[in-house]
């Protein structure tokens, strides 16, 4: 693997070793240098990501129950001006 920080490029093949250096502040980058993962900032506990993985499943579910209510009230909206039309 590729790992890059600022102008210093390293090829890497150790796990650990990788895990270390990304802890480091290095991220993984392609054959060209550039980055393709980055790193920088992007430790979360645990418990945030659990929370916010649960939220989003909530969150998920509201957004499908609520596409299912606009259908059924576009629906209703089509038969009401249906049968407007046709008086």
């Amino acid at each position: 693997m590729i790992l890059r920080k600022e102008n210093v490029v390293l090829k890497e093949t150790d796990n650990g070793k990788i895990k270390e250096l990304k802890a480091m502040g290095y991220q993984e980058a392609d054959e060209k240098g550039k980055v393709i993962e980055d790193n920088k900032g992007k430790t979360v506990a645990e418990s945030t990501h659990k929370k916010v993985l649960k939220e989003n499943k909530e969150l998920k579910e509201e957004v499908k129950a609520l596409n299912e209510d606009n259908a059924a009230l576009k629906k209703e909206l089509e038969e009401a001006q249906k049968a407007s039309s046709d008086k």
